[in-house]
């Protein structure tokens, strides 16, 4: 499994508060996580930060130090980014207070396992598949414009140029508790996931990002993706982080 990540502060905020956190797993396979914190002073930066760590160290824990059957092992990863999103959430919340210290966090997490590649998300940091020359964006955002969309009010087209495009509907640490989405499909060996914060999707169209995937050597796809929003106004913080299985992690047991 091949995995490297960036982030940068971008052009126009006075710090980072996008977050991300990557390994490998026991065996084979891999997983990362990015999150894009929300609220004022530092309470975005520390909402992003809490929730990688509990999602860390969870998925190290049930993924690296158990040894379960193969019938529990196929159920493993699906509860583990359940388990863990769950944790992240009453960990920030907690860390709010009684409302003194409002904070949040979107999160977008994937992880390979045995040739399938399982996603967990809540909010509008999104996961993007690059497999057979085509990008294929495969979370959906937790956003308003997104249901403008799906109730055929707005384009998407129309939606990404939405003055309230960035106002997300669910985060982590808002509410006691959150539903996350999840989703699994199978993955090839070489095929990328691309995940990412708003930072980069709101600079960069999808035909950018796939020209810069088709274009870019792996381990220089977040420096040059990053720089791209950069260049291109790079208005809000942009963290990119990027997995690659290879043959060895999509052996199925």
């Amino acid at each position: 499994m091949r995995i490297i990540g960036k982030t940068d502060i971008g052009r126009n905020r006075a710090e980072n508060q996008d977050t991300f956190r990557s390994g490998t797993l026991r065996g084979s396979g891999g997983w990362g996580v990015v999150c894009d914190g929300m609220g004022g002073a530092q309470n975005g930066k520390l909402a992003s930060a809490v929730a990688a760590d509990c999602i860390e160290e969870m998925i190290f824990q049930q993924m690296s130090d158990t040894t379960p059957t193969p019938e529990e092992d196929a159920l493993l990863p699906g509860q583990v980014l359940r388990d863990s999103i769950r944790l992240a959430n009453a960990e920030v919340y907690a860390r709010s207070g009684d409302g003194d210290r409002l904070m949040g966090t979107t999160v977008v997490c994937a992880l390979v396992w045995q040739g399938v590649l399982h996603l967990a998300h809540v909010g509008d940091s999104r996961a993007y598949l690059y497999e057979d020359g085509a990008l294929t964006q495969i979370t959906r955002d937790h956003s308003m414009v997104q249901e403008l969309v799906d109730q055929g009010a707005l384009t998407s087209d129309e939606a990404s140029r939405h003055p309230e495009r960035n106002v997300i509907t669910r985060a982590l640490g808002v509410e006691p508790e959150v539903e996350c989405s999840q989703s699994e499909r199978p993955i090839s060996a070489g095929a990328v996931v691309l995940l990412c914060s708003d930072g980069l999707t709101g600079q960069l169209s999808k035909e950018r990002l796939t020209a810069a995937l088709r274009e870019t050597d792996f381990y220089d796809l977040p420096r040059v993706l990053v720089n791209q929003a950069l260049e291109a106004g790079g208005n809000d913080n942009i963290t990119v982080l990027v997995m690659q299985p290879g043959e060895e992690d999509v052996q199925r047991g």
